[in-house]
């Protein structure tokens, strides 16, 4: 499956919340296409960017990182923020 039309559908839906807090969103796939549960990988990345957004609301600056990497015959996928953390 390709996982940047998913990326980008899970971003158009939270767009007026990322613009209300002036998060910029990054995006850098080194996989392009994965096998994957497209539900279970929706639902993931869903609960990931809403974490990001709600804890890097309060930072001066949000960004925002959605990354994926090749490794070895895995692509590892992630979001990353600049918030406060756990």
């Amino acid at each position: 499956m390709a996982l940047r039309p998913i990326i980008d559908a899970l971003i158009a839906a939270r767009a007026e919340e990322l613009e209300l807090c002036g998060a910029q969103v990054s995006i850098d796939l080194e996989c392009p296409t994965i096998r994957a549960d497209t539900e279970g990988l929706i639902l993931t990345l869903s609960n990931l960017l809403d974490n990001a957004i709600k804890f890097s609301r309060e930072v001066a600056e949000p960004r925002i990182a959605i990354v994926s990497r090749l490794q070895a015959d895995s692509c590892i996928l992630w979001v990353k923020d600049n918030g406060i953390g756990f």
